[in-house]
């Protein structure tokens, strides 16, 4: 099995996230931001102007997708990664106060998340919705303190 350890998430904010894995020796490489050649991670220059921001998650992460709502401005969802069915989705807003994420709600959620998508509304016209799957697609309905409650198994 894989090593315990946490993770490390870095976000170029507001255009790209890339995840690095500790404790398990593993790494995922960085990506480039879209055309500027910026690669993310802790040691990217800032010549865009965007802001590098760090969340550190108590386990590995597999899954991760930015909020697209106007009133939710840097929210972004992480799944957990343990080989067994007790997993979680936290979902994390950067405060630009003390310019760190912070954990705003999480949820259990059987298996690891292979992918984890908001709906698209930046219009906030629709219900707060999120998609996971894993063994199946689940939809959440995302509640005021950022929990999820299921509202389908498909």
């Amino acid at each position: 099995g894989l090593a315990g350890g946490t993770t490390t998430l870095a976000a170029d904010v507001p255009s790209t996230a890339a995840a690095t894995t500790g404790g398990a020796g593993m790494a995922a490489p960085p990506t480039t931001a879209g055309g500027a050649g910026t690669a993310t991670g802790l040691d990217a220059p800032k010549d865009n102007g965007a802001e590098i921001y760090t969340y550190e998650a108590g386990w590995l992460l597999y899954a991760m997708n930015w909020s697209h709502r106007r009133d939710q401005m840097f929210r972004l969802a992480v799944g957990s990664f343990r080989e067994e069915t007790n997993n979680t989705v936290e979902v994390i807003k950067l405060d630009e106060n003390t310019g760190s994420f912070r954990k705003t709600g999480s949820f259990a959620h059987p298996y690891p998340t292979t992918k984890i998508m908001f709906i698209p509304d930046r219009e906030c016209t629709r219900p707060d919705l999120m998609a996971t799957t894993a063994d199946f697609l689940r939809l959440w309905q995302g509640n005021s303190d950022d929990s999820g409650s299921l509202k389908a198994l498909l």
